[in-house]
């Protein structure tokens, strides 16, 4: 089973990352107005080449969040258990005790939980999962543990009510000897945005002579991610009531930026020969302009647990 995240903004009474395309009001999902959750860097300590645990191991889940401005932190809280599976929306019961809990409301450090996997894991369930509440201002208000997924829409989970925070969740199975998944990684020198290099941010406001890529208010430009080949896609085995089925993953590109407009958000790396994807960028959303630093950041998945980030940045001009 692949492993899974989800996140759920609360806003007005609704699920509002559940409930997106719904009402006009909302604003796209690739749209980052706040700090928010956007993936899960999944990692074996014993093994930093593997995503997923096997009995007697420990993984390290690192939260991969973006805010308008570089550095926001939240206060989180989170815990980590076994599960039998999916019951609603992807959050299912523990079962036995919990094998790890964080939270820090310092701000002081990137959210992070260690989770050891016991070495009889197996005997009790194939998988495990982790739950967790973020705020970008304010204290927690609930403990994640006490969460009611089929409640969602009335918990308050900042004590700030002007943030409406985000509950996420994680789950993946737990390996066993015959089955193993490798961390998927972007090629960061393979990121090109209208047909040129894309290096790492340098962080701080938009300066002259800073290096990062200029754009003018309104243009449309091209961004590439590329560095991809076959191999880059594990083959792995789906076991089903009659047979033993060889699939080979497809990578799902995720788009993120915190103004403009994205022609797409997903992108899939899924045929063989498939070494990059583009998409154009337009510098204005509503005919309203952007303006000043713009964040991206760019995130790959291997829906088994693998995933790894990018972020990049531009400055707009103004016309």
């Amino acid at each position: 089973m692949a492993a899974t995240l989800s996140n759920v903004r609360i806003a007005c009474g609704l699920l509002a990352l559940l409930l997106v395309g719904c009402s006009d009001d909302f604003d796209p999902p690739w749209l980052i107005t706040g700090l928010r959750v956007l993936g899960v860097q999944s990692t074996v300590l014993e093994d930093n080449a593997r995503s997923r645990p096997a009995p007697g191991e420990t993984v390290r889940l690192e939260l991969v969040t973006l805010a308008p401005n570089e550095g926001t932190r939240g206060a989180y809280s989170m815990f980590a258990c076994l599960t039998l599976g999916t019951s609603f929306g992807g959050v299912a019961p523990c079962e036995g005790s919990l094998l790890a809990v964080a939270e820090d409301e310092s701000r002081s450090a990137d959210p992070v939980i260690d989770v050891p996997i016991p070495a009889d894991a197996l005997d009790t369930a194939p998988q495990f999962q982790m739950i967790g509440v973020l705020c970008e201002r304010g204290s927690i208000a609930v403990d994640p543990q006490e969460v009611d997924p089929a409640n969602l829409g009335d918990v308050q989970i900042c004590s700030d009510p002007t943030d409406p925070g985000e509950i996420f969740f994680f789950r993946s199975d737990i390996d066993d000897s015959t089955a193993t998944n490798l961390i998927t990684t972007f090629d960061p020198d393979a990121v090109t945005i209208a047909g040129a290099p894309w290096g790492e941010p340098n962080g701080g406001p938009c300066m002259p002579d800073d290096g990062r890529p200029r754009v003018t208010a309104f243009e449309k430009v091209e961004i590439e991610i590329g560095g991809f080949s076959d191999d880059d896609r594990e083959f792995f085995i789906t076991t089903t009531r009659s047979d033993d089925i060889v699939q080979q993953e497809s990578l799902i590109l995720a788009s993120f930026t915190t103004d403009g407009e994205l022609e797409r958000q997903f992108s899939a790396i899924e045929n063989e020969g498939d070494t990059s994807t583009s998409f154009e960028w337009t510098a204005e959303r509503d005919d309203i302009p952007a303006v000043g630093l713009v964040r991206f950041m760019f995130t790959l998945r291997d829906g088994r647990g693998g995933f790894d980030s990018v972020v990049r940045e531009l400055c707009v001009n103004p016309v």
